[in-house]
């Protein structure tokens, strides 16, 4: 994946790619500064990962509709995380993400930090141990990625089902087309939600010692399950 060019947010000054229009860090239409929605930070503030209740409904958002679709899947990775936090992950071993994934660097800088820092609040509410990162070329985030390490007895169409009633639940239109596929050792599924008007892709694996999501910050069903398979290796290869 390779990204020449990036603009800033008008609202934080977050670098991005030139093919999204939201925000990755602020979640602002990206050229405007958008206030703050009901329950989250004034604009330059870290948004909170874990609250995606507090998002306001698609409908209510108008103009700001894109904001709301990364908000709701930015929040949904902390969201799963309480979903397999309850079904008491078992076991150690599991995966490290490495400083390079598909193609794309690991980013370090402060907003990644940022992001990298709240995840990691956000899952020693759980007692689980995982790990996020942020993912780009250029200091510009092109892929969020979680993993999870740990088993459990749930399947992976169980634990996938769950997440996508947690993405219609937080606003988001879920498609009905899935991809899923096995990989070297686990087995994976992939969909892609709207609102707004913004698509993201999403897709997440599961292997006996671990789970895995890739959030496609730009993506679409497809394209998501091809990085996919690109991070898998680089990960658990």
């Amino acid at each position: 994946m390779q990204t020449e060019n990036k603009r800033a947010c008008a609202a934080c000054g977050a670098a991005n790619r030139t093919d999204i229009d939201t925000c990755w860090q602020c979640f602002a239409p990206l050229g405007t500064a958008m206030p703050p929605a009901p329950g989250m930070p004034p604009s330059g503030s870290p948004a909170p990962f874990g609250t995606p209740a507090a998002t306001p409904p698609v409908e209510s958002v108008g103009g700001g509709g894109a904001s709301t679709a990364a908000r709701i899947m930015v929040g949904l990775l902390a969201a799963f995380l309480g979903y397999i936090g309850m079904q008491q992950l078992l076991g150690g071993g599991g995966v490290e993400i490495p400083d390079t994934v598909a193609g794309a660097a690991r980013l370090h800088d402060g907003m990644a930090t940022q992001f990298e820092d709240q995840m990691a609040a956000e899952v020693s509410t759980y007692g689980v141990d995982a790990e996020a990162g942020a993912f780009g070329n250029a200091g510009v985030p092109e892929f969020l990625l979680l993993v999870v390490n740990g088993s459990t007895p749930e399947t992976t169409d169980e634990m996938f089902d769950a997440f996508v009633d947690g993405m219609s639940q937080g606003g988001a239109s879920v498609g009905t087309a899935r991809r899923t596929g096995e990989l070297d050792g686990a087995s994976y599924r992939c969909v892609g939600a709207e609102a707004g008007g913004a698509g993201v892709g999403v897709c997440m694996w599961r292997a006996d010692d671990h789970v895995g999501i890739v959030l496609d910050l730009a993506g679409d069903t497809g394209s998501t399950e091809t990085l996919l398979r690109s991070v898998y290796s680089d990960v658990a290869g």
